[in-house]
């Protein structure tokens, strides 16, 4: 027997069994001390791109065991069970912890893993970081890895296997559905745990650490990717410290931007919750679509983009137009906050934060413990005003002279579907293609852009004010309430948008959900200060509560991300002890991001995307001092 590198990557190894599992060596490796295995007579060493799978020798030999904590000896033998494993030679003052690896029909393996005896603390948990669930998890000690559900079991998801149920968490096309298939995942966990075997969670580990280790043998290919890429965030420094380590913090709203600070302060050991006020079941269904800047394509494709599907391997795939739904990102980020123990709450409204108590009073009764606050509610959040943010409201035209319309058309997957062109247009780009299509179909627009998604088509145009009211979409041009309701006729405005697709060869059937809107965007809001103190909790903004964005150049994704860093970095500061730092430091890149555009990226935002951190100096390009 010998193997060198014990922790190889899966695209290492060309040898997979019927189920997907593979026999990669990753599979045995330890999260915290990869074991190095070396053949007493001879090395035989595995280079990168050129392994062919595991060279097993059922004869008899002696193997060292070498890694940071010890230099060991070990024999080959079996169990009773008659699966190879390896035997130490000598005692020490260490415990032994067995790993059963079945990787496939060739081969099954058990590994005997030296893990040092730690003390016990009986003021410190062994759980890890966080379980994830769609609840607040009230018992921690008994319910660390099986959260209180609010949701049925979908589909007989219970009795699927590990890699199963992985599978449907990597395609699920709803919350319900992923959290169903995570817990799945963990309840395998639980038993391992009670059985005393290789379950016994360590101190700070994520629950994909944890899924890993106890049924890593049964999981696809697949998932070493996802691990692997989990990985490379979360051995990171700034996260490797723990800074937020049982510290309590809350993001309130479950949209792309609160998910995406979700996910930061789960890096940070911190304790996240994510409050929603929408069902679960429909907080992530949108499908409007949401044109990416590359730093925010390069990090969605290091949270497993490419991986998880939806959105799925075409991710990215068109470098001139790099889009994704809003309810397919929601989802990607979601899943990810499952696996690193962030807890969901939806259905849940707060009401007011209750300072005394360090606690968020939610409608329903029911309250949620708070050190650290992160509000991603939307613009104009009534908990913004309620925690004493100031908001100023900054006009860039007359109000309703800048207005928006979104359609969304069915995608049969036709051969002419298939074939047409993601395109962006302005008129002052292309005065002849908006003068036919005005003088074809009656539409005046200023802008028009098409994205192509697998289900739907999405299109956004702004015609102008008087174009509607001369189409009788808008009834009144009133000053007050122009897109109201009472003063919006949808069946024309429907009728407007299908002119225009036609116009543009794309099919006219619009979905039965979210066929067509209309917006204003000829004003924006925006904070005066970005983060404020509560008595002792901290408590920031970001995204659109923070700062709404100029519709046409696409920034809302963009700034609302650079903001959810800002924010955890702050919240970092303030946790530890550096409150009036965190203050200032959000100010500081406050002041920056609100000056972030197509046109000044160049001034405000750091070349190299791929030195983008936690840290607000590897993203924005800040004053001295």
């Amino acid at each position: 027997f010998s193997a060198q590198d014990m922790g190889s990557p899966i695209e290492d190894c060309d040898e997979f069994d019927e189920s997907g599992s593979s026999p990669s060596p990753a599979s045995v490796k330890s999260r915290y001390h990869p074991l190095q295995l070396h053949s007493d007579s001879q090395t035989l060493r595995r280079s990168s791109r050129q392994a062919s799978g595991l060279i097993f020798n059922p004869g008899t030999a002696t193997l060292d065991v070498q890694n940071w904590r010890s230099d060991r000896r070990f024999s080959v033998g079996t169990d009773e069970g008659g699966h190879q494993m390896l035997t130490p030679m000598a005692k020490t003052s260490m415990s032994m912890r067995s790993s059963r690896l079945s990787h496939s029909p060739r081969l099954d393996l058990t590994i005997e893993e030296i893990v040092p005896e730690e003390p016990e603390d009986p003021g410190e948990e062994a759980c890890p970081v966080g379980s994830g669930g769609i609840s607040v998890l009230s018992d921690a000690a008994s319910a660390v890895f099986a959260p209180p559900t609010l949701m049925p079991d979908v589909g007989g998801l219970s009795a699927l296997t590990p890699g199963e149920l992985f599978g449907k968490l990597l395609t699920a096309d709803s919350t319900i559905v992923a959290y169903q298939a995570y817990k799945g995942m963990m309840s395998r966990c639980v038993g391992a745990g009670a059985a005393g075997g290789s379950g016994a969670p360590f101190r700070g580990e994520f629950p994909y650490q944890r899924i890993q280790r106890v049924c890593g043998a049964q999981l696809p290919w697949r998932a070493l990717t996802v691990w692997k890429l989990l990985d490379a965030r979360a051995f990171r420094p700034e996260y490797v410290a723990a800074p937020l380590t049982h510290k309590k913090t809350v993001v309130v709203g479950a949209g792309p931007v609160g998910l995406r600070a979700a996910l930061e302060l789960g890096l940070l050991h911190a304790d996240v919750t994510v409050l929603d006020k929408r069902p679960a079941a429909d907080a992530m269904t949108r499908i409007n679509r949401l044109h990416l800047w590359e730093w925010g394509k390069q990090d969605m494709i290091q949270w497993g983009a490419k991986i998880f599907d939806p959105p799925g391997g075409t991710f990215g795939g068109d470098n001139d137009f790099c889009h994704i739904g809003i309810g397919e990102l929601q989802l990607l980020l979601f899943k990810n906050a499952l696996l690193l123990g962030v807890h969901f709450r939806f259905d849940v409204e707060v009401k007011d934060l209750d300072e005394p108590k360090k606690v968020l009073a939610c409608k329903d009764g029911t309250e949620v413990e708070c050190d650290a606050l992160v509000v991603v509610g939307g613009a104009g959040s009534p908990l913004c005003q309620k925690l004493g943010f100031r908001s100023v409201a900054i006009g860039l035209r007359g109000k309703g002279s800048a207005i928006g319309v979104i359609a969304n058309f069915k995608n049969s997957r036709s051969p002419h579907e298939i074939a047409l062109r993601q395109f962006s247009w302005a008129r002052q780009f292309n005065v002849p293609l908006f003068s036919d299509l005005e003088k074809t179909t009656q539409v005046n627009l200023e802008n028009v852009v098409y994205y192509k998604a697998q289900a739907h088509h999405y299109m956004v145009m702004t015609p102008t004010k008087k174009c509607l009211l001369d189409l009788g979409v808008l009834r009144d041009n009133g000053s007050a309430g122009v897109l109201h309701r009472s003063n919006v006729d949808v069946q024309r405005l429907s009728a407007m948008v299908q002119r225009v697709g036609g116009f543009f060869n794309i099919t006219t059937e619009l979905c039965e959900s979210q066929g067509v809107a209309i917006f204003d965007f000829s004003g924006v809001q925006r904070l005066e200060n970005p983060a404020v103190m509560v008595g002792d909790i901290f408590a920031c903004a970001a995204g659109d509560a923070l700062l709404e964005p100029f519709w046409p150049e696409g920034l809302g994704i963009m700034r609302g991300w650079l903001s959810a860093l800002d924010a955890a970095s702050a919240i970092v500061l303030a946790m530890t002890g550096r409150k009036e730092e965190a203050i200032g430091q959000m100010a500081m890149t406050f002041n920056v991001l609100k000056s972030v555009a197509a046109q000044t990226q160049a001034a405000c935002l750091q070349k190299d995307i791929r030195q983008y951190s936690l840290d607000p100096r590897t993203r924005y390009i800040l004053g001295k001092g």
